[in-house]
């Protein structure tokens, strides 16, 4: 199906949400129930489309911050039933000298020096185990959705993928503080 108006990159970024999130609603919970969520970015993307030097499309950290507040919003509407929270995370690799280093959400004037920058998103759910004779509580992540670009190699995604996982379920324990009315954390833990 396709949704009027939209150009290949808004197309693009619908299948991208529509993908993440599947997978995290129970849909056979309420048969023939349309779930719809609008999606709305509040501020245009730079135009970079024509730049060809530019490897890393700049709507990274747009895709993730989407997905996060699409999480937000099925939380608070609590009557759809979810497996777990959805997160994501915008990743670019940046060439300074010999090395190639991981930057967490990259920002806007950073994405033209980026050879390689992805999303990663997870799925969080909290699970019980036993260990060492006690109850646990412990949050898994699981990958269900990621998109990469440019150069890079396989070692490099795997240790992007890790980060990722970290730095997602920091956000998860800030959703939780969030909604459940905490104190909040220390934003550097967040923003690292």
């Amino acid at each position: 199906m396709r949704e009027p108006g939209l150009g290949v990159t808004e197309r693009a970024l619908t299948a991208a949400l529509r993908s993440v999130f599947s997978p995290a609603i129970l849909l056979n919970v309420h048969p023939r129930t349309l779930i719809q969520v609008v999606f709305q970015a509040l501020s245009p993307l730079p135009n970079q489309m024509n730049d060809r030097s530019i490897v890393v499309d700049s709507n990274l950290s747009l895709t993730a911050a989407l997905i996060n507040a699409g999480s937000l919003a099925f939380l608070q509407a609590s009557s759809i039933p979810l497996i777990g929270i959805v997160v994501a995370i915008s990743l670019g690799v940046k060439r300074v000298g010999n090395n190639r280093i991981l930057i967490v959400d990259p920002e806007d004037e950073e994405i033209p020096d980026l050879v390689g920058g992805g999303v990663f998103a997870f799925v969080f759910s909290q699970s019980h185990r036993m260990s060492q004779d006690r109850h646990e509580n412990v949050m898994h992540g699981r990958l269900v959705w990621s998109s990469w670009d440019g150069i890079f190699d396989v070692a490099e995604v795997a240790k992007a993928e890790a980060l990722a996982r970290q730095k997602c379920l920091e956000i998860v324990l800030l959703f939780r503080q969030i909604l459940s009315g905490e104190e909040l954390i220390d934003s550097k833990m967040i923003v690292d």
